[in-house]
């Protein structure tokens, strides 16, 4: 049975590990970075304020993002207008804000959601005056630009960074040997951090392992590396330990639960119009 990799971060990414520790001994949990506050910390929460206060529209680009303006901010008026890239970060910022009525976001699955998705919706019901796009250091490139490309003012308000995890001592020990794992992971950035772990001696042997990501974007991109057997997963899919698990087993493949779906893309009081 090959070594299972778990790069996914956050809360999500630790009970997947209890969930397959309760299963199997042959796991690896290496979420690829932590988090930390950004070091434009403070003036990216006076430009969220400001940005607010003018009725720019404050775009989150994961539920990490949330945990990250929970933090700051314990509270915000119900005026706030938000946007989101997917549903589970939209999910996460109702729960961290129940008083956030106006949040616009592409609905289902990690498969159909995204920057792109996100734009073409702002598209459709017209393009705000003023976008405060809330993120990491880094990411979200394609949907700053879009909406620059239209003339829409974008303030990037960078409110934690990722800091790259190096591989132990004891980790170091499978990177070569035998079967390359089966990998589960979440962004392009993880990829990076993975392969700069693994190193070029080890690139051709890390290329064969059988990889699950959630988003069509990461796909390209590590088929671009180089991997070679690749597949696309649902990023809240009941039944993602045991199909990583049938991976690792040799196994066919298994079907998830959760089939991508679409739906309308609104929530709360959200009204249909321009912006």
């Amino acid at each position: 049975m090959r070594t299972i990799l778990n790069m996914k971060p956050g809360p999500g990414g630790r009970r997947l590990q209890k969930e397959m520790e309760a299963k199997t001994s042959g796991s690896v949990y290496w979420p690829a970075f932590t988090f930390d506050r950004s070091e434009d910390y403070e003036e990216s929460v006076k430009e969220i304020l400001e940005g607010a206060e003018r009725g720019a529209l404050l775009i989150l680009v994961s539920p990490t993002t949330v945990s990250f303006m929970k933090d700051i901010f314990p509270q915000l008026p119900e005026s706030v207008r938000f946007a989101c890239v997917g549903e589970p970060t939209a999910k996460a910022l109702t729960a961290a804000f129940p008083a956030a009525r106006k949040i616009f976001f592409p609905h289902g699955s990690s498969l159909e959601s995204g920057s792109e998705l996100l734009f073409e919706l702002l598209l459709e019901e017209g393009l705000p005056s003023e976008v405060v796009l809330i993120r990491g250091d880094t990411g979200r490139q394609f949907l700053i630009d879009a909406l620059r490309d239209k003339d829409v003012p974008v303030t990037v308000a960078p409110i934690y960074k990722r800091i790259p995890l190096k591989v132990s001592d004891d980790q170091k020990r499978w990177i070569g040997r035998g079967e390359a794992p089966v990998i589960y992971l979440t962004s392009t950035d993880a990829i990076r951090i993975l392969e700069e772990n693994v190193g070029d001696e080890g690139r051709e042997w890390l290329q064969s392992a059988s990889v699950l990501t959630i988003h069509p974007r990461i796909q390209e991109h590590l088929i671009e590396e180089g991997f070679k057997n690749v597949e696309l997963v649902e990023s809240h899919c009941s039944g993602l330990a045991d199909k990583l698990l049938s991976l690792a087993a040799g196994r066919t493949h298994q079907k998830l639960s959760n089939e991508p779906r679409y739906r309308s893309p609104f929530i709360g009081d959200l009204t249909r119009g321009t912006f």
